[in-house]
């Protein structure tokens, strides 16, 4: 198991130990700025995985399609077998 801290957690840290010394108002600011960073990298993340769901969706149609299109004889017409040489 791999434990990645980042800037979030790093300034929670901070944070409770700010709130240990007895330094209430940068403890508070740490805090802050710690929730801020985490709302931040949430909506990147959320937005990385919509971008993702996109993609595959116009993926599953284009595949569809392609089948689609494919059983109707649209992408491999049937050769025509009538003038020999």
């Amino acid at each position: 198991m791999n434990i990645h801290f980042k800037t979030t957690e790093i300034l929670y840290i901070i944070s409770c130990v700010l709130f240990v010394a007895n330094n209430a108002t940068q403890a508070w600011i740490f805090f802050g700025l710690g929730i801020l960073a985490s709302l931040i990298r949430f909506s990147l993340e959320q937005s990385e995985r919509l971008e993702k769901e996109k993609k595959t969706k116009e993926l599953e149609e284009g595949i569809k399609n392609f089948v689609t299109a494919a059983q109707t004889g649209l992408v491999m017409p049937k050769k025509n077998t009538s003038s020999l040489h």
